[in-house]
């Protein structure tokens, strides 16, 4: 009944909190200027997409520099976040689709580790992050091999000034910043360095059997072996002219962390290295009706993991290349088409394969946007991808948005065909490995309506999705007759649900204030028996919920602000076939507070935000056998100087 009474109170608060609005014009041409940050390669509005497409903005990320980015995607967007916990590792999915088929993009290019196949956010420093959109529809007929969905991070622009940032929080978590711009004619240049270290010491309460009690009770104890540091710098170079800009940014990390292991399994001397290089430069052309855009990337990833005590000594090392060419072009005023290319390289030296490993890339893209009538558009795609390990593969997409009412009411559906590679684990991991592995395949659909309101003070944004998807040939590690697992194309998924969110503003003078949030349901299941006697089909993905409630409001006035985000996770089970004695993990509920002052003196601009995380106190686990922390804190200090 937990759900019920969350949802009870959830809809409640949106029932109160929702204002009245009247319409305003968006914008008078459907074609925009270049969109900073994409989730597909047309440049159209997001209204006027076939897809759901969510963002979180800079002044967002800016109010929640409390927190980190896997935090915000929580608490903003739809998906779910697989947290290990403060110190560990933090995937997220999305409507039943796993990480290793989500993907996650810096500047349109994958940032997927092409061992393992996820990216893990807690690499990526928020300090950093300009904005994040989310599309849990996207087609791979945009980017790339994953057919789950996008997370697309722009990384911050060079703007003149100087800022400077630190904060301290429970556990003994330190974080500094720097950010510095200028602008030299049309050149900007900047620089962001960031450093940050945490012991994550934090307590948490488990049952142990004790003689005396006669059967098992609560203890409390502390995590330990789970301390972390990293450290990050981002240059940035750029040049705006009226017809063309360049811009170039370089991207370095280097991450060190303790890994504490699971509760029931704990290490006292595992740790992991993690580091990167990340280089883009990109050069974009206007040539009347068409607009030539034109990016370079290069990156190189570490990746060791260490256990003495169990005799682990895993180092890699991965090498990325890549070259993408696209051409858009607008030849009459209700047909944008874009034709793109991609070569790319990868290669991988691990201590783990017989050999390196390595796989070049050959993909063309093409894509438009066409509108037959008024206030109709019409959205195909296809993509081919070769690749010199298993050969080819293709995405095709269709998609629709009909302008109901004028800049309200958006009716958007789409259907397209997408795919994911085998990771390289999967195909070489000694004597596991399977070479002659298919990609997985998914076919998706889905509908959506959206109502935008905007007048002088308020504004209203709803929309409500449905979705259908099925994943043939899904990649799954099963035991063999030896008692070991080994990759297989044998897994059939059928993945459904709805989604709904609201985010919702009043501005009156100085005071604003604002109220958003979202009901997501995935009802994610195996559809057909991989092998005899397969009891896990018809049941619920493991760590899918089935619900998800959240909410947030914040309200701002003069240089006071505040924000509350509340989440409501549904109860997730952690094996296929719901048979293991933990299962299911229950629900649980977070509630998370940060308020903030902002003054001004002769050398700047100040900020002073305090955060309160997990205020219920709650005692949960987002991953059995790694319990998340109870109330914690985090104070930030922010300053601009003028």
């Amino acid at each position: 009944m937990t759900k019920f009474y969350a949802l009870a109170a959830f809809v409640g608060c949106l029932l109160l909190f929702s204002q009245k609005s009247v319409a305003q014009t968006i914008a008078d041409s459907l074609w925009m200027e270049e969109i900073r940050v994409q989730a597909t390669r047309v440049n159209v509005q997001d209204a006027y997409q076939a897809i759901s497409i969510q963002r979180i903005d800079s002044l967002q990320l800016q109010s929640l520099s409390a927190t980190n980015l896997a935090g915000v995607l929580q608490w903003l967007t739809p998906v779910y976040v697989r947290d290990a916990g403060p110190g560990g590792l933090a995937t997220f999915s999305s409507r039943g689709f796993s990480a290793s088929q989500t993907q996650v993009i810096w500047n349109g290019f994958a940032l997927n580790h092409p061992m393992l196949g996820v990216t893990d956010l807690t690499l990526i420093p928020s300090v950093a992050v300009q904005s994040v959109a989310v599309s849990a529809g996207a087609a791979n007929a945009s980017f790339g091999d994953k057919g789950g969905g996008t997370i697309a991070i722009e990384t911050k622009e060079s703007k003149p000034g100087v800022a400077v940032q630190y904060s301290a929080g429970s556990f003994n978590t330190q974080e500094y910043s720097v950010q510095a711009s200028t602008e030299i004619k049309d050149w900007g240049v900047g620089i962001i360095a960031g450093f940050r270290n945490a012991a994550n010491d934090y307590t948490y309460t488990t049952k142990e059997f004790s003689n005396e009690a006669g059967g098992f009770v609560a203890v409390e104890k502390k995590r330990e072996n789970n301390a972390t540091e990293s450290a990050t710098v981002l240059i940035n170079v750029e040049r705006q002219g009226v017809d063309q800009s360049f811009s170039s940014k370089l991207w370095v990390l280097d991450s060190s962390n303790q890994i504490p292991g699971g509760i029931s399994s704990q290490s006292t001397d595992a740790y992991q290295e993690d580091g990167f290089v990340r280089w883009i430069t990109r050069w974009n052309r206007n040539l009347g009706k068409h607009r030539l855009k034109v990016s370079a990337y290069l990156a190189s990833q570490q990746l060791d993991y260490v256990d003495e005590s169990s005799e682990i000594n895993s180092l890699s090392n991965t090498n990325f290349q890549a070259f993408d060419a696209s051409l858009s072009s607008s030849l009459r005023s209700n047909l944008q088409t874009v034709g793109a290319i991609q070569v790319s390289r990868s290669a991988v030296e691990s201590s783990e394969y017989p050999s390196d490993v390595n796989r070049n890339q050959l993909s063309v893209n093409l894509q438009s946007v066409w509108m037959p009538i008024k206030k109709l558009f019409i959205y195909p795609g296809f993509r081919y991808d070769f690749y010199s390990d298993f050969g080819g593969a293709y995405s095709a997409s269709l998609g629709s948005n009909l302008e109901l009412l004028s800049d309200q009411l958006y009716l958007k559906t789409a259907i397209n065909r997408t795919f994911t590679t085998p990771t390289f684990n999967d195909l070489y991991w000694p004597a596991l490995g399977n070479p002659n592995l298919d990609p997985e395949t998914m076919v998706k659909a889905e509908s959506s309506l959206e109502y935008k309101l905007r007048a002088k003070r308020v504004s209203l944004t709803t929309e409500f999705t449905v979705y259908q998807a099925w994943v043939e040939n899904g990649i799954r590690w099963l035991p063999n007759g030896q008692g070991q697992s080994a990759p297989q194309n044998i897994e059939s998924l059928d993945l459904r649900g709805i989604e709904f969110r609201l985010d919702s503003q009043l501005k009156l003078g100085s005071f604003d204030f604002r109220i958003g949030g979202s009901i997501n349901q995935a009802l994610a299941s195996i559809s057909e028996s991989r092998f005899e006697n397969d009891r896990s089909v018809g049941k619920q993905l493991i760590y899918t919920p089935e619900w998800q409630y959240k909410a947030n409001s914040s309200m701002r006035f003069r240089s006071l602000s505040t924000s509350i985000f509340y989440a409501f996770i549904d109860h997730r089970f952690t094996t296929s076939d719901h048979s293991s004695p933990f299962d299911p993990l229950p629900a649980y509920n977070t509630l998370d507070w940060i308020s903030g002052w902002v003054f001004k003196s002769g050398i700047g601009t100040h900020s002073i935000l305090f955060a309160v995380k997990n205020a219920f106190n709650e005692r949960y686990s987002v991953i059995r056998d790694y319990p998340m922390p109870g109330t914690h804190f985090k104070l930030t200090l922010v300053t601009n100087f003028n």
